[in-house]
């Protein structure tokens, strides 16, 4: 009966991977059967968070920091999906109370699932060499905490977004246009960096996790979809006739660069040593994804492209750094269109993109790069079928599915 459904508390809802865990959980019959869903959010009236109530979800707000409003947010949970933001805080031991914070509420009310977004602790698998990647380091520390409370639990580390690479070029002074993607020395175009769409699959782990806990509670699994290599990023781009141009530069110019999009110095030391760990560790510290795939591939994790659908963006304006975008077609119901600050985030029928806003601002030709590399390394699909043409003052993608 749907009144005997658990109910699933799931942090950061409207964001990336709590609207990946709360949207797969709604739309899949067999867990929306199991789960109900209380969704957290630090603001309610967002259009997200709108969006999951009218799916069924019920809506609450909470405050990380504040152990009163956890335990509203928690009240008769059965499990719960923790997900915290360093980017919205830039404070590594903050985030790292806040984590705390849930587990300790989590712990108070007995909740019997406790399912933890973490990241390689670099400190320790680096034998304190690397102790700058703050980011990684500050939800790692949680872990340990988790373990000390013996609370049931189980904990993803999750891989890099398919954003990363994107997010990396930088357009360069040349006709035709060409793209620089620029690392620290020594640097190798044959690091590895393990992908994960974060939108369109991390719900579908998380998943395969709630409804397998026979397999996954006391245990840590590595999620992401597989690892590809710098070089096959560049392979993907010349086979769409984009330029990417791979250079190696000195910390204080890697540094710089990242400085320049206003970020302060313990984020530009985070990326700089982010990435040499990954060069002479591996993202995981060597450690394999093998366990993962095994439990959400038990409740039939599908990364297929199985639907005939068409979708069309037509691009109608860029101004103060922000996107404008329509959608025609005959699927918009389905459609779910967020815009937040300079970056837009779109979900529609299982399509899931996240567009930089700074590529989006050069040419058609990137524009459509970024749509089939983001599917290539999502593992949806392989050779997407894109045709591009021109209307208005912008592009228009027409993506078959």
């Amino acid at each position: 009966m749907m009144s005997d459904r658990k109910l699933l508390v799931v942090f950061g809802a409207t964001g990336i991977q709590g609207g990946s865990v709360a949207q797969t959980i709604l739309r899949d019959p067999v867990a929306s059967g199991e789960f109900k869903i209380r969704a957290v959010t630090r603001d309610p009236s967002k259009s997200a968070a709108v969006s999951l109530a009218q799916q069924g979800a019920e809506v609450v707000q909470a405050d990380l920091q504040d152990k009163y409003s956890l335990r509203l947010a928690l009240q008769n949970a059965y499990a719960v999906f923790v997900i915290t933001n360093f980017w919205e805080i830039l404070d590594p031991e903050a985030e790292t109370t806040q984590g705390m914070n849930i587990a300790d509420v989590a712990k108070e009310l007995e909740v019997k699932h406790f399912i933890w977004s973490s990241l390689p602790y670099v400190s320790r698998i680096t034998n304190n060499k690397l102790t700058g990647v703050v980011h990684f380091d500050s939800k790692a520390r949680v872990d340990d905490y988790i373990h000390e409370l013996a609370i049931p639990y189980t904990i993803i580390t999750v891989g890099t977004y398919t954003s990363f690479f994107l997010e990396m070029l930088t357009p360069l002074p040349t006709t035709p246009p060409s793209y620089g993607l620029f690392f620290p020395e020594p640097g190798s175009v044959h690091t590895t960096v393990p992908i994960i769409d974060p939108t369109a699959d991390l719900g579908k782990f998380v998943k395969g996790i709630l409804l397998n806990p026979e397999k996954s509670l006391g245990r840590s699994f590595n999620i992401a979809g597989r690892s590809y290599a710098v070089e096959e990023v560049i392979a993907v781009a010349k086979g769409l006739d984009v330029d990417i141009v791979y250079h190696t530069v000195d910390k204080a110019s890697f540094k710089a660069g990242i400085a320049s999009k206003g970020l302060p110095e313990v984020v530009q030391e985070d990326m700089s040593q982010l990435v040499q760990y990954t060069q002479e560790y591996g993202y995981f510290g060597g450690a394999s994804l093998e366990e993962g795939h095994e439990v959400s591939q038990s409740v039939g994790r599908d990364l297929d492209c199985d639907a005939l659908s068409l979708f069309d963006y037509p691009l109608l304006d860029i101004a103060n750094d922000c996107l404008s975008l329509a959608s025609t077609g005959s699927l918009d119901d389905s459609r779910r269109i967020i815009q937040e600050q300079c970056s837009l985030f779109i979900t529609a029928e299982g399509l899931a993109t996240y567009w930089n806003v700074s590529m989006l601002n050069a040419t058609p030709k990137i524009f459509t790069f970024m749509l089939v590399f983001y599917w290539l390394l999502s593992s949806r699909c392989m050779g997407i079928p894109i045709i591009e043409n021109t209307i208005g003052n912008g592009p228009r993608i027409y993506i078959c599915l």
